[in-house]
């Protein structure tokens, strides 16, 4: 049995391997895998792309994926796909939308309305399709998702990809309960608001126009055949009446009349004794009173593309005066804590995942919608915008320390990682915020390349302007030269340098008669002579030291 290997979200046995999460580097670049399951885990087109020997793939997880990331395998010769959907709401005799995604030439998979409902036995269609992915829910029935599968073709070489589109009762739609005989006598209305989940029979009284409501009555069937006939009376004015046989009418769809008014429906119920071979007929009536609005109906924008960092506005038309709108955005189908206003950054949590948004509009008298809008494509890396361009600051002269300022950017980076430029050209080791100006910078010029990086952003680099060309330092003279000793033939003066700062490595010395030079009197002393007699003499003192510019004083007169 071959020898079974975890790393990361990946498990590795032979040539298969399961990866239940993002960390795929156990598999990345793997050339005897060949056979790959993804539970719940992103599609990698790197990673397929480096697992060149893979032959299967199969891939369980959310729907709002890019088919297109598939084809990135090489050798990939059967995949698989099963997507984790989830039930809707719609409310009976009103259009609803399906979740669809991209196929493998990236356009939107085309729905067939007679390969994915059934009516469980009725004879009238189930739903009625009136755009690419809209139906119209039916007013009397109950009906299903059923499994779906999706034929295309890989462009490269005409390999058949075939993939399941929806597995078992994922999606349920119900109009409302089939007629029922509970053991109490009672009205119930079926509705729910758009677009969450499938349609049951609460008791609610305060529902939208358009909720059909159902008779359930306290007779039981104990014969062969049941039949049911109703009336519906607004206040005494009948409504609606069952043609003979049709216990279609024992479904009644509310209208804004009925709203505030006495509701009945008289039960006729013939049920036929077959031992007996005669009908026998019942008659029950049931009240009821409902607050019956206008739904709030709200049109939403589609959004494409989205970037972290990359603010997004809901888009919303068609609302009545007077509304007020409430927004929730999504991440992969579930709210984002927060995230309530109509617009939306996407942060580093987003991405590679698909964003919505929701939008319910509420005012009184009228019935509050949840409305989602489609979901955009998947969150890609966001960049960086430089606001304020990064600059050096400090004297530019030998000794002195820079310190650069890295700017600002559209987004608050993470960090930033830092390189100083002698002549545009990196110098080791200098990768702080400060840089000590040293004696190969003299005569030079200093930039700093600047990197910012953070979760969810594509790095950016940004290189300050040049400095001026870097300065020698200049010496302070605290105490100037002077000189010791007496003026007189045979004697010896000596020169004293003074107080420097910083100190000086040497010092050069050259010794005047009378403002002119005295020949190869250039020491620190000076033997006086017969020309000397008469004149003045003095010393010049130059301090030097590398990096700095020389300097030299005069001492005063003897």
């Amino acid at each position: 049995m071959p020898a079974q290997a975890s790393m990361g979200d990946c498990t590795v046995e032979g040539s298969s391997a399961v990866c239940t999460g993002d960390d795929q580097q156990a598999v990345q670049g793997n050339t005897s895998i060949t056979d790959l399951s993804l539970e719940n885990a992103p599609i990698k087109g790197d990673v397929l792309k480096s697992m060149t020997a893979l032959n299967r793939l199969a891939y369980n997880g959310p729907i709002d994926v890019d088919l297109r990331e598939f084809l990135n395998a090489p050798a990939l010769a059967q995949l698989e796909i099963t997507f984790d959907t989830k039930p809707i709401r719609v409310l009976a005799g009103t259009e609803f939308k399906l979740q669809t995604f991209k196929g493998f030439d990236g356009e939107p998979f085309s729905l067939e309305i007679g390969d994915y409902f059934t009516n469980d036995g009725w004879t009238d269609p189930p739903v009625k399709q009136v755009g690419f992915n809209t139906f119209v829910a039916p007013k009397a029935t109950r009906m299903r998702f059923l499994d779906g599968y999706y034929e295309g073709q890989h462009k490269a070489d005409g390999r058949s990809l075939q993939y399941n589109i929806h597995v078992g009762e994922q999606y349920v739609v119900s109009a409302y309960e089939e007629l029922s005989w509970l053991g109490t006598g009672k009205l119930q209305a079926s509705y729910a608001p758009f677009g969450e989940a499938s349609i049951l029979n609460p008791s609610a009284t305060t529902v939208p126009v358009g909720t059909w409501v159902t008779a359930a009555g306290s007779k039981t069937s104990s014969g062969s055949a049941m039949k049911t006939n109703c009336t519906w009376s607004r206040g005494s004015t009948v409504v609606q009446k069952s043609k003979s046989g049709d216990s279609g009418g024992c479904a009644y769809k509310l209208r804004k009349a009925d709203s505030g008014k006495k509701l009945t429906v008289k039960a006729t119920h013939h049920e036929y004794r077959g031992e007996t071979e005669y009908w026998q007929s019942t008659t029950e009536t049931f009240s009821k009173t409902f607050t019956v609005q206008d739904p709030i109906l709200l049109k939403l924008g589609r959004i494409d593309s989205a970037q972290v960092g990359k603010k997004l506005t809901a888009k919303v038309s068609n609302a009545p005066s007077g509304v007020k709108l409430k927004y929730q955005w999504l991440r992969a189908g579930k709210n984002i804590k927060g995230a309530t206003k109509s617009t939306y950054a996407p942060a580093a949590a987003d991405l590679g995942k698909r964003l919505s948004y929701t939008v319910t509009g509420s005012k009184t008298g009228m019935y509050p919608v949840v409305h989602t809008s489609d979901y955009t494509s998947q969150v890609i890396k966001g960049n960086y915008t430089v606001t304020k361009a990064p600059n050096i600051g400090g004297k530019v002269v030998y000794g002195q320390t820079l310190k650069v300022n890295p700017g600002t950017r559209s987004t608050k980076p993470g960090k930033f990682k830092y390189q100083w430029l002698r002549d545009g050209k990196t110098i080791k080791n200098a990768t702080k915020t400060t840089y000590k100006l040293g004696l190969s910078d003299v005569g030079r010029k200093i930039s700093v390349r600047v990197t910012a990086s953070g979760s969810g952003f594509a790095t950016q680099t940004s290189t300050t302007s040049k400095t001026k060309t870097v300065a020698k330092a200049k010496f302070t003279v605290k105490k100037g030269a002077s000189v010791s000793g007496k003026v007189k033939v045979g004697s010896k003066l000596t020169a004293k340098p003074g107080s420097w700062s910083p100190k000086p490595e040497k010092y050069k010395y050259q010794w005047y008669r009378s403002g002119a030079p005295i020949s190869k009197a250039t020491k620190s002393t000076y033997k006086v002579t017969l020309r000397d007699r008469g004149k003045v003499v003095y010393v010049k003192v130059t301090a030097s030291k590398k990096g700095y510019v020389s300097k030299t004083t005069t001492s005063s007169v003897r």
